[in-house]
């Protein structure tokens, strides 16, 4: 596995590390001897300490001068691809706007190449970078959503499986906090929604929100939270009542958020918007309709729990079906 993005450390709080690190541990739990090659092990922004269980390599990342950084990330995505000196049957590489170091390590020992798409980002970062060099290249494009598939194969892409994430929590067995207690899980972004939260607390006198991850908007009833490992959170999320996956309209289109699978694979009860990436979540409301949302999640308390795995194994078999 081959990570030449500057912005997904191996070892960081990020829900694209976290991804990282899922697909590793997914294909070592199906027998597979995995080495995961990355520029960081972790940054600034804080360091993911639960062991990850599979080899890996790091070179760092130089500091390049601000005229030279486009040149710098694609010369240190191939020093990546060099330090992974073994023998390989497959390389898995996580898509990068300037990085082919993945690809070029595979043509250079004949296996096949498997690029792992998370977002379009010339659309996301207005850049073209590598992109269609790696989409028509490579021997299969992974990609985490309909959307993101369907987008690979209009840039070229012959090959696209569509393969959802997936989730390492198991329900533990914690008792549900008293009270109404409701929950957002993962990094923060504007186009999370979070800041539209507040107004929906606003009609639920009884109700608590923990954000955890990130910045929350100010509000005496919201509780902020850092990134949790996967125990604590598990337990965190299985002591709720609802999960919360409030995208905005302007949301971009392309994402399978990794928050939804953790709230599934615990059997946390979700209320979403009607962004298309909440699709699956048990009930869904405009977001912009907090007196809707305030009745959804009411509703939504009342509603079973049952438990849904997709553990990162099954993601990892689903992108290599007949390649090994």
């Amino acid at each position: 596995m081959l990570c030449g993005d500057p912005g997904v450390p191996i070892h960081g709080p990020s829900g694209a590390s976290a991804h990282l690190r899922g697909i590793a541990r997914g294909l070592q739990d199906l027998g597979h001897e995995v080495l995961l090659a990355a520029l960081l092990a972790h940054d600034a922004r804080g360091r993911h300490d639960v062991p990850l269980g599979v080899p890996s390599v790091t070179v760092g990342r130089p500091r390049w001068p601000e005229g030279l950084r486009t040149f710098g990330e694609w010369v240190d995505g191939r020093r990546l691809a060099r330090r992974a000196r073994a023998p390989f049957d497959l390389v898995y590489e996580r898509y990068s706007l300037r990085c082919d170091g993945g690809l070029r390590l595979a043509r250079r020992l004949g296996v096949p190449h498997v690029l792992e798409v998370n977002a379009p980002l010339s659309v996301d970062r207005g850049r073209r970078g590598l992109e269609d060099t790696l989409l028509r290249r490579t021997d299969r494009v992974v990609a985490v959503s309909a959307w993101i598939g369907d987008w690979a194969r209009s840039r070229g892409a012959h090959d696209v499986h569509v393969v959802p994430n997936g989730s390492s929590l198991v329900p533990p067995d914690v008792p549900v906090a008293p009270g109404l207690r409701l929950v957002h899980h993962g990094s923060l972004r504007p186009w999370h929604g979070v800041h539209l939260l507040p107004a929906v607390l606003d009609r639920l006198p009884e109700a608590t929100l923990d954000v955890l991850g990130g910045d929350a908007p100010a509000h005496p009833r919201i509780r902020r939270w850092p990134h949790l490992d996967p125990a604590p959170l598990a337990a965190h999320l299985a002591g709720a009542h609802v999960g919360l996956v409030p995208y905005p309209p302007d949301a971009p289109p392309w994402f399978d958020p990794l928050k939804l699978h953790d709230y599934r694979a615990i059997g946390l009860p979700t209320v979403g918007s009607m962004h298309p990436a909440a699709a699956s979540c048990d009930l869904r409301a405009p977001i912009t309709e907090p007196d809707t949302w305030a009745v959804a999640i009411r509703s939504a308390r009342e509603l079973p729990r049952r438990p849904v795995a997709r553990p990162w194994s099954q993601v990892a078999r689903e992108a290599l079906a007949d390649l090994l």
